[in-house]
């Protein structure tokens, strides 16, 4: 059997697991990735004690054992208890599973931040015109105000920055939102107002486990990412053109 430290220097903590741990996997973690922007893996240690000894060198404010593969008890019983463990375990496992898993933590927090990257504009022919954009996934977002100084906003995301600004300019038949979208801003940049252009940046996930990075390829992290944008802009007095 092995042991690892997991070392989270956001948090100042350090937990001791078992190799065998989901949230350890050998020191590849719950994700896959190993050591994280937040904190690192260490090991593996062959004993208990030598985990401890490490636990205790990372000078964490917060250092026991896993919740999940060690519990409860006090480091100075894990050694017999694990051992009595495996050995239950190579036979049949001791808990049921709906405990087992009952028994994960999934709280975490998520971070987001916007970059600026320019204005939306009229051309000579009166058409939208935006601040350039890769054609990468994301997310974006729209702030306006009118010549009388009201505010709105409108976030977004797609799986082609790019392509969703040109469908914004040269809105379908069929697509409704890029539709009103188009006449929304163009009616408001013709009668004076503005509009800014901003796209997500840094956004992560920290769990217990870690630090999760954020792929905007995956629409599940874009959806997600975009549903806290929201939530959050309704908090404030701002009025929001999202549906």
């Amino acid at each position: 059997m092995s042991f690892w430290v997991y070392e989270n220097t956001i948090h100042k903590k350090a937990r001791i697991h078992r190799g065998d741990c989901p949230y350890c996997a050998e020191g590849r973690g719950i994700h896959g990735g190993g050591k994280t922007a937040s904190g690192n893996w260490h090991g593996p240690f062959s004993n208990i004690d030598t985990a401890e000894n490490v636990a205790k060198n990372t000078r964490q404010l917060d250092i026991r054992g896993c919740d999940l593969c060690i519990a409860d008890t006090s480091l100075a019983d894990l050694e017999a208890k694990l051992s009595q463990r495996s050995e239950k375990q190579d036979v049949a496992p001791t808990e049921p599973l709906h405990r087992w898993d009952a028994e994960l933590d999934h709280a975490c927090s998520l971070q987001l931040s916007w970059k600026p990257t320019g204005i939306i504009v009229l051309d000579e022919a009166a058409k939208l015109r935006f601040p350039k954009a890769d054609t990468i996934p994301g997310l974006y977002r729209f702030r306006t105000r009118t010549k009388q100084g009201r505010s709105s906003l409108y976030i977004g995301e797609s799986d082609n920055l790019s392509r969703r600004f040109g469908n914004y300019r040269n809105p379908g038949p069929t697509q409704q939102t890029s539709l009103r979208i188009n006449q929304f801003l163009t009616d408001l940049l013709t009668s004076g107002g503005e509009v800014s252009v901003s796209l997500a940046m840094k956004a992560a996930i920290d769990t217990a486990g870690g630090r999760i990075p954020v792929d905007f390829s995956d629409k599940n992290i874009r959806r997600l990412f975009e549903c806290l944008a929201i939530a959050l802009e309704h908090a404030t007095d701002v009025t929001t053109l999202n549906r």
